[in-house]
């Protein structure tokens, strides 16, 4: 049982087992395993990395990717479908070195926002009409 409902734990065509209750199976929700629902996404490019084999590690399927600058990496396949993971980690890289002891450079010199009434950064005007300033 799983969260109170009768799981059954079926083979698929693949050869692996998977879990599924009553429900699921009626209703056609789980027709296949984890696995061939991943298969579509092998050798497809996914921002900088490509897909070259899956498996499941852990009871999660990650993807083995080789990335743009040749290093190859372990991803989870649902961060590469929703577009959390990008690259190996160089892009990361690449982005730190252009910082300054930690503070990019360019978000120093803000803007004021299009809805200061003031004119001045950390002032503005109360519903009341008297004017506040913070820090």
């Amino acid at each position: 049982r799983k969260e109170g409902l009768i799981v059954w734990a079926c083979r698929c065509s693949c050869g692996s087992y998977a879990e599924a209750s009553r429900r699921q199976l009626i209703r056609g929700y789980r027709t296949k395993c984890a696995h061939h629902r991943y298969q579509t996404m092998l050798k497809k490019n996914y921002h900088e990395l490509v897909v070259v084999r899956i498996e499941s590690i852990q009871q999660t399927m990650k993807a083995y990717c080789l990335c743009s600058c040749g290093q190859a990496c372990w991803v989870r396949c649902e961060n590469l479908l929703n577009g959390h993971t990008k690259s190996c980690g160089h892009r990361k890289k690449k982005d730190y070195r252009q910082r300054v002891a930690g503070v990019i450079p360019g978000k120093l010199q803000s803007k004021r926002p299009k809805n200061n009434s003031s004119g001045h950064k950390g002032v503005s005007q109360t519903a009341s009409g008297k004017w506040l300033a913070y820090i």
